[in-house]
C-alpha cells in the first residue's frame, strides 16, 4: 500500500493511483497546456541518432526559441 500525507485510515493502493492517472491525466495536461502561450515565430529544427531497441535511427525535433518542443519525428 502506498501513503502519503493523507490520514492514517485512508489506503490507496498503486492500482488505485494507476487508474485515476488513466481517467485524469489528459484532463489535467490539456488544462496545463490551455494555459500556455502559443509557440513563437522562431524555431529551430534539431537533428540526432538515437539507438531504439538496438538499432540506429534519426530523432528530428522542431524546438521554438523558447524550448519548447513543437513536433518531433522517429525514422
Amino acid at each position: 500500500m502506498w501513503r502519503s500525507s493523507c490520514p492514517a485510515w485512508i489506503e490507496v493502493s498503486y492500482e488505485t493511483v494507476r487508474c485515476w492517472t488513466i481517467q485524469f491525466g489528459p484532463l489535467i495536461a490539456r488544462n496545463l497546456r490551455r494555459g500556455r502561450p502559443g509557440p513563437t515565430g522562431r524555431w529551430r529544427l534539431d537533428e540526432m541518432v538515437v539507438k531504439i531497441g538496438g538499432q540506429c535511427m534519426w530523432l528530428w525535433r522542431a524546438v521554438d526559441d523558447e524550448g519548447e518542443v513543437l513536433d518531433m519525428l522517429v525514422q
